[in-house]
């Protein structure tokens, strides 16, 4: 069933893709703070375009991890549900009658199916999610790079770097 490739496969992966992205937004915060604070001048359009673009993005990133949240909290019901109907139908079945028993197939084979629905549906929600997420790491580790590469390299360099360029256009 992939309610278990969700629970134990999908879902701790897009967790741990969300906690590298945290802990990137961190680490841009802090580089945003240093070059603040370094005594060079520094470019405050620039910062302020990196500065906006992540409370944007933050915005975004934070809707779809409760998304994924939400999905993990309702697979997990699911699964709780699942396991108590199977355990249900297992006590039932010894003592009723086969007549009964097609009844109680029934309204398994109808959880299962209602389940089955569910599952589907959240893999199509954690396809979207784990699309945007790969773009959310790409941006920001490029924006990373952007800020480190501030730091070490003179102003003439940084603005004639060509990934610094493309990075630049993506902010504007």
């Amino acid at each position: 069933m992939n309610l278990g490739i969700l629970q134990h496969t999908i879902i701790p992966n897009l967790c741990k893709v969300c906690n590298e992205i945290n802990d990137n937004y961190t680490k841009i915060y802090e580089k945003i703070k240093e070059i603040k604070q370094s005594s060079r001048n520094y470019d405050p359009e620039l910062i302020n375009k990196i500065e906006q673009k992540n409370i944007v993005n933050i915005k975004v990133f934070n809707k779809n991890s409760a998304i994924i949240e939400n999905i993990r909290l309702r697979t997990e019901k699911l699964i709780l549900a699942f396991e108590k109907s199977v355990s249900e139908y297992r006590e039932i079945k010894f003592i009723s009658k086969p007549s009964a028993l097609n009844v109680i197939y029934k309204i398994k084979y109808d959880l299962a199916s209602e389940i089955c629905k569910e599952t589907n549906q959240s893999l199509e929600n954690l396809k979207i999610v784990q699309d945007k997420f790969q773009s959310y790491k790409a941006q920001v580790e490029s924006i990373l790079v952007l800020l480190f590469k501030y730091l070490k390299m003179t102003p003439e360099a940084f603005k004639a770097d060509e990934e610094v360029k493309k990075v630049l256009f993506f902010l504007n």
